[in-house]
C-alpha cells in the first residue's frame, strides 16, 4: 500500500496490509525510506510472539496445577487432560489478542511520533 496522505497513514490501525511504501510528497527520498522501513517492521508482527510468551510463561503453572488435580482429586484424568488443553488454547489466543491489541497500540505511536518528526500536522487534532 502506497501512503501519500495523512489520513491513509491513520487508517493503518484499522486495516490489514503486509507492507507499505512511504511516497509523502513533502518528505525526500531517505525519509520516506526510513518510515516505510519502520512502518513494515511493525506491521509484520502478528501477536504470535506474545502469543508464545504468554504460552511459555503459563505451562509450568498448568502442569503443576493438572498434577495436583489428578493426584488430589477423584476427578476424571480425561476430563483433567482436556481441560489442561483448552487451557493451553485460551491462553495462546488471550497471548495473540494482546499482541495485536499491542500492535495496534504501537502503530498509533508511531504516527504520533510521524507527526512530530516530520512537522506535517494533522488537521483533526
Amino acid at each position: 500500500m502506497e501512503i501519500k496522505t495523512l489520513d491513509e497513514l491513520k487508517s493503518l490501525r484499522f486495516i490489514k496490509v503486509k507492507s507499505v511504501t512511504f511516497n509523502f510528497p513533502n518528505l525526500d527520498e531517505p525519509s520516506n525510506e526510513m518510515w516505510s522501513k519502520r512502518f513494515n517492521d511493525l506491521l509484520n508482527e502478528c501477536g504470535c510472539s506474545s502469543g508464545q510468551q504468554y504460552l511459555l510463561y503459563a505451562t509450568p503453572v498448568f502442569i503443576i496445577a493438572t498434577t495436583a488435580v489428578i493426584a488430589f482429586t477423584p476427578v476424571s484424568k480425561k476430563m483433567v487432560i482436556v481441560s489442561f488443553i483448552l487451557a493451553l488454547v485460551i491462553t495462546g489466543v488471550t497471548g495473540k489478542i494482546a499482541g495485536i491489541l499491542e500492535k495496534n497500540r504501537k502503530i498509533k505511536s508511531l504516527v504520533n511520533e510521524f507527526y512530530q518528526e516530520t512537522g506535517i500536522k494533522d488537521p483533526v487534532s
